[in-house]
């Protein structure tokens, strides 16, 4: 842990009927308190996207009682007046397979997206342009879970968190598990803080305040312990009571569906494939089921699934064949859970110590990744030699204003002056935030992601090119950068009238226009 910065983490390891589970360090509360709590395989952390499949548990559920289909499209049953996509296929096709599979099209919209409600996140949809046709592509997309758990409450007649407790939770065994997006959810439980190790000072920032998932929870509301995954592991292989084979609580038809062959992935998604001595780790093309991916993992089949939001992180994997899996939760962001998951999977699997990664593989890239970033956004103009630089053409005065794109929520522009101090002014920070002859510089305002309140300071590049450094607001004393983004300003005359954002985070040619309107 003092490795790779990781403030507390816990895991659990199964073996048939048998789980072995610890915690380790810091809980809750702040690092110098000397009361501040302990990891326990109890403590509860936020499992990010893990939730995905237990949503489509839920639809499955549902369709073993007769109430859904699987090829219903999700704009009869939630009404086109809610459901609906950027043409009239789409969104009169797709259905709860699509949305659960990650092959609508649509790519990852994380940043600017997030509703305040469920049904806020939803309507955005319709205003959001895809990538490709639909069930061409693999594309990750949070935001149709959203979709899919508001499924589950209008097909059940019940609260989508009830439903998940009622059907899936308290039958399994998972007596802790909730469905918890909302902040305020969080007072007064048991539930672990989440911090974030700063660089230069080489000490833990928090508790970090805990980002609002409200509009999101399908995609990443699920609230749970490593004992409580423990049991959705081993129910997931059929190990239940002492019984093998049998999941009563989903069925074997759809546990088939779960697990199913939907959608092959893109190869650069396996992310341990190669060791130096051309060992690989995945040995077969990656594909998604619905909430899981499956892959052959030196020749073994495995299930996983992996989960962030704010600054916790889960990872989930199960082995059917071997009847063993693991669980891993942790609260705050390190290569820790990546580096406890691959060496768990070498010890299930046997693997000889000589044919195993480095630890080092999965140490943190942050900083390379951002100081590379300006010339990755920006090929042309950062060459070497580069081209000849020509002034913005209009005043950083007259950036200021509201820009708008009914997909997403309004980014303000506005200027920092006198004693505002730049959040990314550390002395060898990659971003240097351009200022005027008064010392000002243009701040964009906060908006809401399942990472937290993020916001941006913004440097010139060439002509109307610029960077947007992004900041996450929690992380006070932080003074670095954890994203560089792409903007383009265009106009008439002496007016701009729009601003263009690279918003997606899968691609970097595709940018968002947001109208000026103030």
């Amino acid at each position: 842990m003092t490795r790779f910065n990781s403030s507390g983490l816990a895991i659990a390891v199964i073996s048939g009927n048998q789980t072995w589970a610890r915690g380790f360090g810091h809980g809750s509360g702040p690092f110098t308190d000397g009361g501040s709590s302990s990891v326990t395989p109890y403590t509860l952390f936020r499992a990010g996207s893990t939730t995905k499949s237990q949503i489509a548990a839920a639809l499955a559920i549902l369709v073993s009682s007769g109430q859904l289909n699987w090829s219903t499209p999700v704009s009869t049953i939630l009404g086109e007046d809610v459901f609906s996509l950027h043409d009239t296929w789409s969104t009169e096709h797709m259905t709860a397979i699509d949305l659960l599979s990650h092959r609508t099209g649509y790519p990852r919209y994380d940043v600017g997206v997030l509703g305040r409600t469920v049904n806020e996140t939803i309507h955005r949809l319709r205003y959001l342009r895809p990538a490709t046709e639909p069930r061409q592509a693999w594309q990750y997309q949070n935001e149709m879970f959203t979709a899919a758990g508001a499924v589950v409450a209008q097909v059940s007649g019940m609260e989508t968190s009830e439903f998940l407790k009622q059907k899936l939770w308290e039958p399994m065994g998972m007596l802790d598990t909730q469905l918890l997006p909302h902040v305020g959810d969080f007072e007064g439980m048991a539930a672990c803080g989440e911090y974030f190790w700063n660089n230069d000072t080489q000490t833990f920032i928090g508790p970090i305040p805990k980002s609002d998932l409200s509009g999101g929870e399908g995609a990443g509301g699920v609230v749970t312990n490593v004992v409580d995954y423990a049991v959705y592991l081993r129910n997931m292989m059929g190990i239940v009571n002492g019984t093998e084979g049998s999941v009563p609580v989903l069925g074997e038809k759809n546990k088939n569906v779960l697990l199913g062959t939907h959608m092959f992935r893109s190869p650069e998604f396996d992310s341990f494939s190669q060791a130096d001595d051309g060992f690989k780790f995945f040995t077969a093309p990656s594909w998604y089921g619905l909430g899981w991916i499956g892959d052959y993992v030196l020749g073994e089949l495995a299930w996983h699934h992996d989960g962030g939001v704010g600054e916790a992180r889960t990872d989930l994997w199960f082995f059917p064949r071997l009847g063993k899996g693991f669980a891993v939760m942790q609260n705050s962001v390190s290569p820790a859970v990546e580096v406890i998951s691959r060496e768990a999977v070498y010890e299930i699997l046997g693997t000889p110590e000589g044919k195993r990664l480095p630890a080092e593989q999965d140490a943190a890239q942050a900083d390379l990744i951002l100081a590379i970033s300006p010339s990755i956004l920006y090929p042309e103009e950062l060459s070497n030699p580069p081209p000849a630089q020509t002034a913005p053409s209009w005043t950083l005065a007259e950036h200021v204003g509201k820009y708008v794109n009914p997909g997403f929520v309004d980014i303000s522009l506005s200027l920092a002056c006198g004693n505002s101090t730049s959040r990314v002014s550390a002395p060898d920070s990659p971003a240097h935030p351009t200022r005027d002859e008064n010392g000002c510089f243009l701040r964009t305002s906060l908006f809401n992601t399942a990472s937290g309140w993020f916001g941006a300071e913004l440097e010139h590049v060439n002509a109307d090119k610029w960077l947007a450094w992004a900041y996450n607001d929690a992380y006070h004393g932080y003074f670095r950068p954890l994203k560089c983004l792409k903007v383009i300003f265009e106009g008439q005359g002496e007016a701009i009238t729009r601003g263009n954002f690279l918003l997606r985070v899968d691609t970097l040619t595709t940018l968002e226009e947001f109208s000026k309107v103030e």
